[in-house]
């Protein structure tokens, strides 16, 4: 056998035989790569393609115009009414079923036109879930809810007779702000009438009550007012024949062997001395202003006086000036309570009569109750205290006052023309007088009284006038009559 061939030979005989390829230049296939494919497109045309092959947007007017033709028409209120007019019409008149049937009674009637019915159904407005409504009354679900609104706002309390006074603004009695039920007392006299509303007044105010300045509570002539109310104040008074004017050292100092005015020279009648003046007429203007707050006012007041004596000088000068405070204790509907102080300070000559020559101080109680819807009664009590002065003459004074106010006409809604009836009363305690003949003779025990009609117009609440008249009771007084007219500006 021959020999086998050598393998290497072999491969190097192959690789000669077969022609090899040379490598391709990447360049040129990169050329040839770029030349075969299709060029990319631009993309602004693609863009106004793709545009231009979408449908055309609908004109948005055109499309609210296509809907609201689409819609059923509303239908015209004059035609449903006359559509009603014709159904009712054609029930009445119609037969109904035979009167054998037992349905015979009842009238015929036609189903209802679905666009009548939906045109002529109220809109209903949503219910509130907490109230309960049972027939035309309503009532709270929630116990713990209470409204705000009360219902004796603008009543007259005597005209209540609900469980609280002046009405409830939730049930069982109860009010807001107060931890505990307010209970109505029944009586059926005025004097239990009047307790039981000064113990709602106390103890169960109305929640509804709103202080404020009633003309008719304040109307008075001869009573201080019981509200305090920053105000100016004119007032004028003449007094005819006031007799003993240096009685108790109110009105003059001790006139016999005193400082107070004295005659001139020695006067007698029937052979005998008058030791005194016996009586005069007088005129005093009086400037008032007072600051207040709601329940608290200062005021001060200062007199100009003019006195015609029948045995000494006509003077005239300013007399005693006073300053004091309102303090209001009790303020409800029903009434108002005030305690003032006065502190009357001498600056007038007591020589020529224009003044008594020492301090005084009055503490007073005012008071304002309403008796009925247009009527007040007003009330004063007080007590005139002399510090120093004459120890023979000076005596304390309590005076008290009432007035009866009521409304007559109203001019305007808001311009009220007010009727007063005054009782006034000065009861002397101690002190003395000098009569002209007898010389001097003790006060104590006299009462002066009078009594006097007054009217008085208030404006807007803003300012008020009026005259009021004090005609005396018994002899002597402190004038017979007294005329009083004043006016007032509040702010």
């Amino acid at each position: 056998m021959a020999p086998a061939p050598d393998s290497t030979k072999v491969e190097a005989v192959k690789e000669a035989a077969l022609p090899l390829p040379s490598a391709p230049d990447s360049t040129k296939v990169e050329a040839v790569k770029e030349a075969a494919l299709p060029p990319a497109p631009d993309s602004t045309k693609v863009e106004a393609a793709v545009v231009a092959a979408l449908p055309p947007a609908p004109d948005s007017t055109k499309v609210e115009a296509a809907v609201v033709a689409a819609l059923p028409p509303a239908p015209d209120s004059t035609k449903v009414e006359a559509v009603k007019g014709a159904a009712l019409t054609k029930a009445s008149s119609s037969p109904g079923v035979p009167s054998g049937d037992p349905k015979s009674s009842q009238p015929a009637t036609e189903p209802p036109i679905p666009e009548l019915a939906a045109a002529a159904a109220p809109e209903v407005a949503p219910e509130d879930p907490a109230v309960q409504r049972v027939g035309n009354e309503t009532s709270l679900l929630d116990e713990n809810v209470l409204p705000v609104a009360c219902t004796s706002c603008g009543q007259f309390h005597v005209d209540d007779h609900s469980d609280t006074f002046g009405g409830s603004c939730g049930p069982g009695g109860c009010i807001p702000g107060r931890s505990k039920p307010c209970y109505h007392a029944e009586a059926s006299t005025y004097f239990g009438r009047l307790a039981s509303n000064l113990y709602h007044c106390l103890c169960c105010p109305d929640p509804c009550y709103e202080p404020t300045w009633v003309p008719e509570a304040n109307a008075s002539f001869f009573v201080d007012p019981a509200r305090p109310r920053t105000q100016k104040r004119l007032r004028w008074d003449h007094g005819y024949s006031l007799w003993f004017p240096d009685r108790s050292e109110y009105f003059w100092a001790r006139s016999f062997r005193g400082p107070g005015p004295q005659p001139r020279r020695p006067v007698t009648k029937s052979g005998r001395p008058v030791y005194g003046e016996r009586l005069l007429n007088y005129d005093q203007l009086y400037v008032y202003m007072e600051a207040a707050l709601p329940r608290f006012s200062i005021f001060t007041e200062i007199p100009y006086r003019s006195t015609s004596p029948d045995l000494t000088d006509h003077h005239a000068g300013f007399a005693d000036m006073n300053v004091g405070t309102k303090s209001l204790l009790l303020d409800c509907d029903l009434i108002q309570l005030t305690l003032q102080v006065k502190t009357y300070i001498p600056i007038g000559s007591v020589s020529d009569g224009l003044g008594n020559g020492h301090v005084s101080l009055e503490p007073s109680l005012l008071m304002a109750l309403h008796l009925a819807p247009h009527t007040y009664l007003q009330g004063q009590i007080a007590e005139w205290v002399p510090l120093g002065g004459d120890p023979d003459y000076a005596g304390a004074i309590l005076h008290y006052h009432m007035s009866m106010n009521h409304l007559l006409w109203k001019v305007m809604p808001d311009v009220p023309l007010i009727g007063t009836l005054e009782f006034n009363g000065w009861s002397f305690q101690d002190g003395a007088f000098t009569a002209p003949i007898l010389g001097p003779q003790n006060s104590s025990g006299d009462s002066y009284l009078s009594l006097g009609p007054g009217l008085r117009m208030a404006v807007c609440n803003y300012i008020d006038f009026g005259v009021g008249t004090a005609f005396s009771l018994n002899s002597p007084n402190w004038g017979d009559p007294l005329i009083r007219s004043e006016i007032r500006i509040f702010y």
